[in-house]
C-alpha cells in the first residue's frame, strides 16, 4: 500500500512539472534552451520522496549571486549540485504578476542590480530588453556617467548603487554679486521670472548652488579608487569642474527611496512644513494671460544701438525674460528680442529689469551716435562749460534757452563825454557812476535748444593773451635820473575743468550763438520746463537795457561839439 501510493505522488509531481515547461517554456524557446543544456531531462525528474507540489507555482530563480548589470545566462540559474533549474514554489494564492515565470523573459537579460540566490525575479530587477552589460546598463536613460574620487562628494559614500542625490557647491563670492536683486524694476511691475532662472537667482542669493539634480550613484570601484555616478548631459561639464577645484566643497544630500503610497487623502504624503517659493518663480493664475518680455540687465546710453550684450543676464548667461500680465491684452511694448537689436535708443535706458516702451527708440533706420538725437528741421553745436554755464546739470533731451550778457564800460563808448550836474553837486554825480561804468547788454541768442550730449569732465590747458609791463631806470653820467617803461604782450598758460556739450538748435540760431561764442561773452543756460503739460512756446524773456537811467546830452554851437552824462531819471 505504502508504495502504491509513493508511486502516485511521484506521478502527479512529475506531470506537474512536465506541464510547467510546457507552458512556461513553450515552442522554439523550449528546444533551445534543451538543446544547449539550459533544460535537461533532470531537471524535471522528481525524486521518489519528493513531496506533493499540489497547488504551488514555480518561479525559476537564482541559483548563484548575480552581480548587478550582468547578463543573465545558464549557469546563473543551475544548481551546481543538482545540475537542475533551481525553482522556487510559491503558493499560487501569494504569487503576483510582477513575479517574472517565462525563463524567455529571463534568458539574456541585464540585471539592474545585484541578485541575491532564492529571490525570484521581477521586472524591477532587470533592465530593459537590448540592454548591454557592464557600467552602461546603469545609467539611466538621458544621463551620462562620471567618475569622482572616492571622498569628494561628502556624504554619497553613505549610498548604494542605484540611490539618487543631489550634489551642492558654494558659490563663488565672484558670482554672488551677479544676481539680480530682489526687487527691481521689473518685480514692482508685476513682473515675474521663469522657475528656472528664479532658481538660479536663489543659488546666488543663498550662496549655495546645486550641481547636479537626482545624480545617481552606479558603482564602487575600489581598484581606482573612484565612484560613477550618472547626471544629466548639461551638468557633467560643472561637476567635473568642480570636482577638480580643491578649493570647492561638495555635498550630496540624499533622495528618499520611499515609494509614494496612492491614497484619497491628498495631505498624507506632503510635508509637514511650509515651502517658501521665491516671489520671482512664475504663479499666475493660469487664467490671466502673461507676455514673455525682455529686459535690460545694464545701463543703456541714448542715442547708442541696443545689443544682445544689453539683455544678457550674468547669472544665466542668456537672455533675460520676464512675464508681465497682459490683462486687458493690449501690450504697447516690444517682446520680440530679434526687434529690439541694433535699434537706437531715444533716451538713457537704466538696466534695471526694464522693459523697451515705445518712447526708448528712435525710427528703424537711425544713425547710432550724437546725430540720432539732432530732431528733424534742426542741427547740432558744440559748446564747453567755458563758455556757457548750467548744462551740466541737464540730463541727456532736456530742453533750455541761452542767454547772453555782453558787458561794456561807459569810458569805452568811444565818445567824448564828461559828466553832468545834478542839483549843482558835481561830486555827487560822480559818485553815483561807480555801478554803471561797467554794463551788460543782455539778450536772448538761443531759443530752444536741446542737450545731446555731454562729455566726462577734463582738466584742460588753456592760454590767455595779457599785457606785460616792464619798467626800468638807468643813470646818466650827468646826474640824470631816466625812466623807462616797456609794456609787450605775452601769452599765459594755467589747467582748467571742462566739459563739452552737444546741443541741437534751429539752423538760424547757428551765427548768432556762434558769434556770441567767440566774442567771449558770458552765455548762461536757462532751464525750460520738463512738465509734458506745458506748451512748446518759449516763455518770452525782458531785454534789459541798461542804459535807461543814464541819458547823453549832446551839445552843438557851431564846429564846437560836447555831450555830457548825465545820471538818473531826469533828462
Amino acid at each position: 500500500m505504502r508504495h502504491r501510493k509513493q508511486q502516485r505522488g511521484f506521478r502527479w509531481g512529475t506531470l506537474f512539472l512536465v506541464l510547467f515547461t510546457l507552458l512556461v517554456l513553450s515552442g522554439g524557446t523550449f528546444a533551445a534552451l534543451w538543446a544547449t543544456g539550459t533544460i535537461t531531462f533532470a531537471s524535471i525528474e522528481q525524486q521518489p520522496d519528493a513531496p506533493s507540489r499540489e497547488g504551488e507555482v514555480a518561479f525559476p530563480a537564482p541559483a548563484v549571486p548575480i552581480p548587478a548589470y550582468t547578463r543573465i545566462e545558464r549557469k546563473h540559474l543551475i544548481n551546481p549540485q543538482t545540475n537542475q533549474l533551481h525553482v522556487v514554489w510559491v503558493e499560487e494564492e501569494h504569487t503576483s504578476p510582477s513575479m517574472i515565470r517565462d525563463l524567455g523573459e529571463i534568458l539574456g537579460r541585464v540585471t539592474a542590480r545585484d541578485k541575491t540566490p532564492g529571490l525570484i525575479f521581477t521586472e524591477a530587477d532587470l533592465t530593459s530588453k537590448g540592454t548591454r552589460p557592464g557600467l552602461t546598463a546603469a545609467v539611466p536613460i538621458g544621463q551620462v556617467a562620471i567618475f569622482v574620487p572616492n571622498g569628494r562628494i561628502r556624504g554619497m559614500e553613505r549610498l548604494n548603487p542605484g540611490d539618487r542625490f543631489d550634489v551642492l557647491s558654494k558659490v563663488p563670492d565672484s558670482l554672488m554679486q551677479q544676481a539680480p536683486p530682489a526687487l527691481d524694476w521689473a518685480a514692482v511691475m508685476g513682473g515675474r521670472a521663469s522657475p528656472e532662472d528664479s532658481e538660479i537667482y536663489q543659488q546666488l542669493r543663498t550662496g549655495l548652488r546645486t550641481l547636479a539634480h537626482g545624480a545617481v550613484k552606479l558603482m564602487d570601484d575600489s581598484t581606482i579608487d573612484r565612484t560613477a555616478i550618472a547626471v544629466k548631459p548639461q551638468e557633467m561639464t560643472p561637476m567635473l569642474q568642480m570636482v577638480g577645484r580643491s578649493d570647492v566643497d561638495l555635498q550630496a544630500v540624499f533622495h528618499s527611496s520611499q515609494k509614494l503610497e496612492t491614497t484619497n487623502d491628498k495631505n498624507k504624503n506632503q510635508p509637514d512644513f511650509a515651502v517658501e517659493t521665491d516671489q520671482f518663480v512664475s504663479v499666475q493664475d493660469p487664467a490671466i494671460s502673461t507676455v514673455k518680455t525682455p529686459v535690460t540687465t545694464r545701463p543703456v546710453r541714448a542715442f547708442s544701438k541696443l545689443t544682445i550684450a544689453d539683455f544678457v543676464d550674468p547669472a544665466t548667461g542668456k537672455i533675460r525674460y520676464v512675464e508681465f500680465e497682459d490683462v486687458i491684452g493690449e501690450i504697447t511694448w516690444e517682446t520680440d528680442i530679434r526687434k529690439l537689436i541694433d535699434r537706437v535708443a531715444s533716451r538713457d535706458i537704466p538696466g534695471d529689469g526694464r522693459r523697451i516702451e515705445p518712447g526708448d527708440l528712435l525710427p528703424e533706420g537711425t544713425k547710432s551716435g550724437v546725430v540720432a538725437g539732432v530732431p528733424p528741421g534742426m542741427v547740432a553745436f558744440t559748446v564747453d562749460s567755458l563758455n556757457v554755464d548750467g548744462l551740466a546739470e541737464l540730463n541727456i533731451g532736456d530742453e533750455f534757452m541761452l542767454v547772453a550778457a555782453k558787458p561794456f564800460n561807459i569810458n569805452d563808448l568811444g565818445m567824448d563825454v564828461q559828466f553832468g550836474l545834478t542839483g549843482g553837486n558835481a561830486d555827487k554825480q560822480t559818485s553815483n557812476a561807480g555801478g554803471l561804468l561797467d554794463q551788460a547788454q543782455v539778450e536772448v541768442v538761443l531759443g530752444r535748444g536741446i542737450l545731446l550730449f555731454s562729455s566726462e569732465i577734463e582738466i584742460r590747458t588753456t592760454r590767455e593773451r595779457s599785457l606785460k609791463t616792464e619798467t626800468t631806470q638807468s643813470l646818466h653820467p650827468n646826474g640824470n635820473l631816466t625812466t623807462r617803461t616797456i609794456t609787450e604782450p605775452v601769452i599765459e598758460s594755467f589747467d582748467v575743468t571742462a566739459q563739452d556739450f552737444v546741443v541741437a538748435l534751429s539752423p538760424r540760431d547757428v551765427a548768432t550763438l556762434s558769434e556770441t561764442v567767440n566774442t567771449g561773452a558770458k552765455i548762461h543756460a536757462v532751464l525750460r520746463t520738463g512738465n509734458p503739460s506745458d506748451n512748446d512756446k518759449a516763455p518770452n524773456i525782458v531785454k534789459h537795457r541798461p542804459l535807461t537811467k543814464a541819458h547823453i546830452i549832446e551839445h552843438i554851437r557851431g564846429d564846437d561839439r560836447k555831450r555830457e552824462l548825465w545820471l538818473g531819471n531826469r533828462k
